[in-house]
């Protein structure tokens, strides 16, 4: 879906630029869905290393705690980013902030 999500705007921005320069006629939507678009390769990206466990994380301080030290840290920090994230994504638990 990403993949497919990322060369639709390629395929945007590419069309933006030869309308602009080739044409000298802008069109006036192609920056705005070129926004929208990488918002969403974005997100959808997340979402995927979220599900696969990939997502960037600061390894160096796992690296050198024990196997236990690691299991306590990871139950630490987990429920203190979820709050975070879901709030930013406006999906907090009274539900969205936008109505």
């Amino acid at each position: 879906v990403v993949f497919g999500v990322f060369w639709l705007l390629a395929f945007v921005v590419f069309l933006q630029f030869f309308t602009r320069y080739a044409l000298n006629n802008s069109l006036g939507w192609t920056e705005e869905i070129a926004r929208f678009l990488l918002i969403a390769v974005t997100f959808i990206g997340a979402i995927m290393a979220a599900r696969k466990e990939s997502h960037i994380a600061v390894e160096l301080f796992y690296r050198y705690l024990p196997r236990r030290g690691r299991f306590v840290a990871q139950i630490t920090v987990r429920p203190a980013t979820s709050p975070t994230g879901r709030s930013r994504a406006g999906m907090s638990p009274s539900g969205p902030r936008y109505r």
